[in-house]
Parts: C-alpha cells; structure tokens; sequence
C-alpha cells in the first residue's frame, strides 16, 4: 500500500535542499518580545498557519527544512499535548516533477508518512487499497491507482477510526 502511495508521492525537493549552516537560522527561536518572528509563540498556540514568505532563492525552504529537523521543533510541540507528535512535510516545488506541483502530490505523500509513522492507521485505509489495487493498474507513466477522491476519502476513514476510538 505504501509502494502504492510512493509511485505519485515521492519528493525529491526534499533531498535538495541543502542544510543551513551551523547558526544560520538560530533567530526563528527567538520570542516576539526578543524581536524574533513569534514562531514559539506559534508552536505553543492554537492558531492554524505560520506564513513564511519571501524572494525566490530567499531560503523558505532551507528554513522550513531546519525547522522540521531541528530537535527543538519536535520538543516544543511535545511539550504542549500528551498525545504522540509525529511531523509530517512536503515541499511544493514548481520546476519539480508533477508530483511536486499538485494538491494531489501532497495528498499521496502526507498519507504515505502518516501510515508509515503510525502503522495502527493501516487498517483503516487497507479495504479501500485493496478494493483500487483490484481495479486499476498503474501504467509505466508513474500514475496512481489513488485518485484524490480516494486520498481525500482515505483521511476520512482515517479520521472516523480516531473518532470511534476516543468514544
């Protein structure tokens, strides 16, 4: 099943990325009161979206990729639940492969790390695998037996066992 989510949802942009340099990035840890960008803050609240934004080539996405493997990052979201913390990421990329580029790529990818990261999701989602792996084939072009109906409705599924299982 996971193969089956890899064909559409790889991200080579991630491996591209290049790492910061040691000290290069130490500022998005620094509290709004500090003069920093308020990304704690962030981490420790509720609200929805942090938007970074900038020039092409500013460093968005080597920033976002220190963030989502800094330690400190994974520590401050711990601290804040008592339930697990897993950290999923995707990089949209424009000049990347068609996977990069679409909603439909994100969903492949974000389902693939979710069912890699917490196996006991597996059975929520395994009927409808099984039901598509019987119907469709996946041609030689790198297209998906997963339309985003079927991702979309994967999360659902998904979501609906975690429901039932907190009742």
């Amino acid at each position: 099943m996971i193969k089956s989510l890899h064909i559409y949802g790889d991200n080579p942009r991630y491996a591209m990325i290049e790492q910061r340099h040691d000290d290069t990035f130490h500022w998005i840890w620094n509290n709004r009161e500090d003069g920093g960008p308020g990304f704690v803050e962030w981490l420790e609240g509720e609200d929805g979206l942090y938007l970074i934004s900038g020039k092409p080539g500013a460093g968005k996405s080597t920033l976002c990729k220190y963030i989502e493997s800094c330690e400190s990052t994974m520590n401050l979201l711990q601290s804040n639940t008592s339930s697990r913390t897993f950290l999923m990421s995707f990089f949209f990329w424009d000049l990347g492969q068609e996977s990069e580029k679409t909603f439909s790529g994100l969903l492949h990818n974000l389902l693939s790390q979710l069912l890699v990261q917490i196996p006991e999701l597996v059975p929520a989602v395994l009927g409808r695998f099984q039901r598509l792996n019987k119907h469709v084939s996946v041609s030689a072009n790198r297209s998906s037996i997963w339309n985003d109906s079927e991702l979309q409705s994967a999360f659902k599924d998904i979501l609906q066992l975690r429901v039932s299982s907190k009742s």
